[in-house]
């Protein structure tokens, strides 16, 4: 029964699956034997030349080939093809003249040659549309890039395909490589006649290989190039080893991994994410440069780029690294957005011939390639230390491109004693000492100028110790023994329980310090000056005043002038000074300063001044509109009427020219006109103050008799001086002034005329000194105008008597003028004078000086041998022109004496020496006088009544 059993079916899963193993290797077996026949069809004698011809027929050259074959038999499922020696030449040339074609390289018409190129597909990837390439190797390739003008080019052999659509989709199929290898070489060259471009790039032994899902490149290259006019590189060696992911689904994002640039002995390790399409973009870019020293940079410099150093050695290394903080196109972006960091590990050496011990660096820039106004920059440390000196910074710039800013702190030291000699030679001179800087600074570069310097955030000190200069080459030399200058920002200061906050402050402290250069030797002690300003957001407004304050102190200061043998010598001198707003109105300064001493001393060629506990106070403020002289308005104003086309300069000149024909040149006048600088002070500014001293002493041979000032109180404004009952003695004379001077602006500016109102009191007036020191004057004052005098300088008041005993005992005279510039009106009372040989007492009068003469006005007083009152003109514009006239009553005056008194009137009158008595004499009198102070006779005329 069993053996009648059927067969079971076998399952239909199975038949189906054997039928596929069939039809697959039918398929299999056709396409071998098709392959097969193809490469047996296609031998490298008929495969060869089926190449060329192909290839030739669709490009403008020609190509060439020794050999091609095919072999699938030994590498099925791949294709590979062997080609030997291939040439590809272009025909673009062949238009150009001889002359044309001199211009361009030997290898012109030569696009590309290949000793050989191996490679393989896989068949079977390509019946489901991948491309797997193999082992591709090229040998000892070559390429030439050759450019005669813009549309002329070697390369341009393929013509324009008559559908051809560029706006047509890429579609880029699923490829992939195991392996692409350059051996020996592939040599590059791109050669430009029309830019003078010729560029040389040779490829050894570089590899491609795939890993998937990326691939691993090496590439080891050497890069020469001349361009004109100057650029020449001989070789560059360039590496390039790195990690490339492209996937054919994303065609356009290429990211490199772990990749390495070397160019000669620099190398950099990167990572980027780069799009290709549309417009190339770096999505992400992390860079970091392997240390390197400054010879590796250099080294790595064009030579004709590189600059001539001296000789230089350090064991620096240099490290930087650069991160992108956003993707940076370069099509529209002119900087990249990233960080850049530099760091320099502490390292020394030597250049040329300064050395140092240590320097580091740590540094970072944040790179705004949108405005790089915006980037900042931070010094995170940077410290360096050479021969006796050492730096420690650290800080942040902003505002790079448009008002630079700083925020930093420095602390700096110098032992000029321990400087390197090769740093002292580069010094005119020689210095010693020591400087120390500590300072935190806060600035714009539009805070240094005048107007915004308040606003400056600053910070610290300065200190000089022992600190010695000297330059023998400028003759000049500073010496310190301590000094200290201070830098504060936001401080406070408080006076009278008012308390200023936000104060810009500075401060010098000096203990000793000299000075000499240029004719000029100064001489401090214990010297300090402070200073201060208001430092809030107000201060930023340069059109409104910034208040200002200083304080100046020093126990002695001797300044020395040898040019014009100027000197200064202040003792305890105190000095305060602020610039404020002149009531409340922001726009308009007001000045003020106080200065206090215990003595002052000052000389020059001709002059000495000594002052005891002074004091002087000051006020000054913009005027407001300026004053217009009415007069002198008048004048414009006619001249304007008479001449409407004239222009303001016009008129003006011709004020000038007026005043000039109506001036008497020969005329004596006080020259008190000052430079144009301080005529433009006087103008602009209203000046307000006051002057006092217990005592002062002065000498000058213009006046050659001992001046002694006492109690001095004085008041001053621009136009005006005012005394209140300063004692003044002269010689043997004292006399207590009061009164006021006037119109000084005037006499300061444009040689306007000086008034004075004086009353002068005396308890003794000796006449016949002032007379002589007023001739002995006048007499140096001719003498100097010549240049023939000169005076020693002297310190002290006894050599003060010194030196007014001998000029007044010269006995020279000179004629004595009156300024026609000055106008007076003296009332004067003395109890004693002497004059001659008499002695006077209740003298009074009146003192009037006007157009070049004197009036002495009822003069009286009364004496042992009678009474007198006199009334008398002197008038001396110049010395041509001195005239005498006066006007005399005697009463009870004793006839001999009279005489003696007068002698010329004995010569006038001899009959009066048979008179005796006491008599009643009226004695009127002119004269001319001549340029030596003699009564010139002829011109005598008088006239005596008895």
């Amino acid at each position: 029964m069993e053996k009648n059993k059927q067969k079971s079916p076998k399952p239909l899963w199975r038949k189906l699956l054997k039928t596929a193993a069939w039809i697959v290797g039918v398929v299999l077996l056709l396409m071998v034997l098709t392959l097969g026949g193809i490469v047996w069809i296609l031998t490298p004698q008929k495969l060869t030349p089926l190449i060329e011809k192909t290839a030739n027929g669709y490009i403008d050259g020609r190509l060439n080939l020794s050999r091609a074959e095919l072999t699938v038999w030994k590498t099925f499922p791949h294709l590979y093809i062997d080609i030997d020696s291939l040439t590809l030449t272009g025909n673009a040339f062949n238009s150009l003249d001889q002359a044309q074609r001199e211009s361009l390289p030997v290898y012109a018409d030569t696009i590309a040659t290949v000793d050989r190129f191996h490679g393989g597909v896989n068949v079977m990837a390509l019946l489901i549309g991948k491309i797997r390439l193999y082992d591709v190797e090229l040998k000892s390739m070559q390429l030439n890039a050759v450019v005669y003008d813009s549309v002329t080019a070697n390369y341009n052999i393929v013509p324009p395909s008559p559908d051809d659509n560029s706006e047509a989709a890429t579609s880029i199929p699923d490829i992939t490589i195991n392996r692409f290898d350059i051996i020996d070489a592939l040599d590059v060259r791109y050669f430009s006649a029309a830019d003078s471009i010729d560029v040389a790039l040779r490829l050894s032994n570089s590899r491609l290989k795939g890993n998937d899902p990326g691939y691993d490149i090496t590439m080891d290259s050497r890069l020469s190039a001349m361009i004109s006019p100057d650029i020449n590189i001989d070789s560059l060696r360039v590496g390039i080893n790195g990690r490339l992911d492209w996937h054919h689904d994303r065609p356009q994002e290429l990211e490199l991994k772990d990749f390495t640039l070397a160019v000669n002995e620099l190398s950099t390790r990167f990572d980027s994410r780069l799009k290709l399409w549309d417009e190339f973009t770096v999505e992400d870019l992390d860079l970091t440069v392997t240390p390197f020293s400054p010879a590796q940079a250099l080294a790595s410099i064009p030579a004709q780029w590189r600059p001539q150093l001296p000789a230089f050695d350090t064991d620096m290394n240099i490290a930087m690294t650069a991160k992108l903080a956003k993707p940076y196109v370069p099509a529209t972006d002119s900087l990249p957005s990233m960080t850049v960091t530099v760091d320099i590990p502490r390292c020394s050496g030597y250049y040329d011939k300064y050395h140092w011990d240590a320097l580091s660096l740590e540094a970072e820039a944040n790179v705004n390639g949108d405005d790089i106004d915006k980037s900042v920059v931070t010094v995170k440390s940077l410290t360096a230390s050479a021969d006796g000196m050492k730096l420690s910074l650290n800080g942040t710039a902003t505002a790079l491109t448009t008002d630079p800013a700083v925020d930093a702190d420095i602390v700096a030291s110098a032992d000029f004693n321990r400087m390197a000699k090769a740093m002292k030679s580069d010094i005119p001179g020689t210095i010693a000492g020591k400087l120390d800087i500590d300072t935190h600074v806060k600035m714009q570069l539009s805070h240094l100028n005048k107007n915004s310097f308040h606003n400056m955030l600053l910070n610290g000190t300065l200190t000089l110790k022992e600190f010695d200069y000297d330059s023998p080459d400028t003759d000049t030399r500073i010496y310190t023994h301590l000094s200290e200058f201070k830098l504060g920002t936001n401080e406070s200061f408080v006076r009278d329980t008012n308390r200023v906050d936000s104060l810009l402050t500075a401060s010098v402290s000096i203990d000793t310090a000299a000075f000499t250069g240029r004719g000029v030797s100064l001489f401090a002690r214990s010297l300090k000056l402070g200073a201060g300003c208001s430092n809030n957001s107000s201060s930023s407004d340069t059109t409104v005043v910034t208040p200002i304050g200083a304080t100046f102190r020093a126990e002695y200061i001797n300044f020395l002038s040898s040019d014009d043998s100027t000197k200064v010598k202040l003792n305890n001198i105190r000095a305060y000074a602020a610039l404020k707003r002149y009531e409340a109105q922001a726009r308009v300064p007001q000045l003020g300063m106080n200065i206090a001493t215990e003595q002052a001393q000052y000389a020059d060629r001709y002059n000495r001044l000594i002052l005891r506990d002074g004091q002087f106070n000051i006020s000054a403020h913009l005027r407001l509109t300026p004053v217009v002289n009415r007069r002198l308005k008048m004048r414009y104003d006619s001249l304007r009427a008479q001449h409407p086309t004239l222009s303001t300069d016009s008129i003006i000149a011709m004020m000038r020219k007026m005043s000039s024909r109506n001036s008497r040149h020969d005329y004596e006048t006080l020259d008190l006109t000052v430079g144009t600088s301080m005529q433009r002070l006087l103008r602009q500014w209203d000046v307000k103050g006051s002057i006092k001293a217990k005592r002062g002493g002065m000498f000058t041979p213009f006046f050659p008799v001992r001046n002694r000032l006492s109690n001095v109180v004085l008041e001053f404004t621009t136009d005006s001086v005012t005394l209140d009952s300063v004692r003044y003695d002269v010689g043997r004379s004292d006399f207590m002034i009061s009164g006021k001077l006037r119109n000084i602006r005037r006499a300061f500016t444009s040689g306007g005329t000086l008034q004075a109102d004086l009353n002068v009191t005396s308890d003794s007036l000796n006449v016949n000194e002032i007379v002589q020191a007023a001739y002995a004057g006048s007499a140096f004052a001719e003498k100097a105008g010549e240049g023939v005098v000169t005076t020693a300088t002297v310190d002290n008041t006894h050599q003060l008597d010194s030196l007014a005993s001998a000029a007044a005992a010269s006995g020279e005279t000179s004629a004595l003028l009156v300024p026609t510039n000055l106008r007076a009106n003296i009332s004067v009372k003395a109890h004693n004078i002497i004059y001659s040989d008499l002695a006077m007492h209740d003298f009074n009068g009146e003192l009037i000086v006007n157009r070049g003469a004197i009036n002495l006005r009822d003069l009286s007083a009364s004496s042992d041998i009678g009474s007198a009152r006199l009334t008398a003109l002197y008038s001396a514009p110049r010395k041509s022109d001195i005239r005498f006239g006066m006007g005399l009553v005697l009463n009870g005056v004793n006839v001999h004496q009279f005489l003696n008194m007068m002698p010329a009137v004995d010569s006038l009158m001899p009959l009066l020496n048979s008179f005796e008595g006491i008599i009643d004499a009226d004695i009127a009198a002119t004269a001319d006088i001549d340029s030596l102070m003699n009564i010139e006779l002829p011109s005598l005329e008088a006239a005596i009544k008895l």
